[in-house]
């Protein structure tokens, strides 16, 4: 079983933001206020008060990252970290996972050929919402890529993210990534990768620390 954790921290006052930030471990602390931009700050530390409210209590969160980026952590199992505008969002599973979630608004396609396949770019030319596509497709990209490891400049235009699931062969072996898209509060959309089977998952809205 996935777990998935939301937050819309747009009314979190500082009292709240501080709080969340003693929950975190100094090198996240450090990491999240190498941000300039208050939103980014403010993203990453209540994304990471996400995981750090599922360890026992008394721990701090701390995080190791691999040379991709990808976010690991110990304690929790396989993680994945996702926000957009003052929407943060988590996965905690027992296997490899990617969650992604986006603002739904009004975007114009990208028709890079670097990013997307053949049948992905058709998929978004021929669709009557050409934004709406873009966006589900981008979800499920950014799902399945953080899932893997991989990254935008690396498999991206290599494998078609619109069915829901995905064969890559490592090493001789075959890999099965499941797809599968959900909706957030109405105003968000998010795509949810798991390696090996079709995982159920919980969604679950979290609180302000206060």
């Amino acid at each position: 079983m996935t777990e998935l954790h939301y937050l819309n921290f747009e009314k979190a006052s500082e009292a709240s933001f501080l709080a969340a930030c003693k929950l975190l471990s100094p090198d996240e602390r450090v990491r999240a206020f190498a941000y300039r931009n208050e939103c980014s700050r403010r993203q990453t530390v209540f994304a990471r008060y996400l995981l750090a409210a599922r360890l026992s209590a008394g721990q701090t969160l701390s995080l190791e990252y691999t040379p991709s980026g990808k976010p690991l952590c110990a304690a929790l199992g396989h993680i994945s970290i996702s926000h957009t505008d003052n929407m943060v969002c988590v996965a905690i599973s027992n296997r490899e996972i990617g969650v992604d979630i986006e603002l739904i608004r009004q975007s114009r396609a990208c028709a890079s050929t670097r990013f997307w396949t053949e049948e992905e770019q058709a998929f978004i030319q021929n669709s009557t919402r050409r934004d709406k596509a873009f966006l589900h497709l981008w979800t499920r990209k950014e799902a399945f890529l953080k899932a893997q490891g991989g990254g935008w400049h690396g498999s991206a235009g290599k494998y078609s993210c619109i069915h829901d699931t995905i064969h890559e062969s490592e090493q001789g072996k075959i890999i099965i990534w499941h797809l599968q898209s959900f909706n957030l509060s109405g105003s968000y959309t998010g795509a949810l990768c798991t390696r090996d089977y079709k995982d159920e998952y919980t969604l679950q809205e979290a609180a302000l620390p206060f």
